[in-house]
């Protein structure tokens, strides 16, 4: 009975791992190792992390990327909507990974956020995730290298 209900909670853990949205990822592994994410993984990496997974929702439920413009007091603004992308642009530009400023691409906004810097930084970010990770349990470099590296 013991060896059955074992297994069946660590199937319904697994399940819930698999499907789970990033914030949801963050806690599990609490939950699980007992020690939060922000305590092995890099500052950078981990930022770098949650703005690839805000990315990816704006991306995956197809939120329409426009630009804002009003006039008030005779002053322009302009904003991007979603606002939510807005900071991963302003993220990007921060990483020297996006150079023009918003007014100077309304046009190619998605152009200018899916270029190869921005991919390949991602890529590079979601390496050293797992490499944090895997170093933080003492795992080898050999041990699951396909599941733990991507390639550019």
């Amino acid at each position: 009975m013991g060896e059955f209900l074992l297994e069946r909670l660590t199937d319904e853990l697994v399940l819930e791992i698999e499907s789970s949205e990033w914030n949801k990822q963050l806690k599990l592994f609490t939950k699980i190792t007992n020690n939060e994410v922000k305590n092995i993984v890099e500052l950078e990496t981990l930022n770098g992390m949650n703005q690839l997974f805000k990315y990816r929702n704006i991306i995956t439920h197809g939120n329409k990327l426009s630009m804002v413009e009003w006039n008030y007091d005779n002053k322009t603004s302009e904003r991007l909507e979603p606002n939510k992308f807005e900071a991963i642009f302003t993220f990007l530009k921060q990483q020297n990974l996006v150079t023009e400023k918003l007014k100077d691409v309304k046009s190619n906004i998605f152009e200018l956020t899916f270029s190869n810097d921005v991919v390949d930084y991602f890529i590079v970010t979601i390496n050293k995730y797992l490499d944090q990770v895997r170093e933080s349990f003492g795992i080898s470099a050999e041990m699951n290298k396909p599941l733990f590296e991507l390639k550019i």
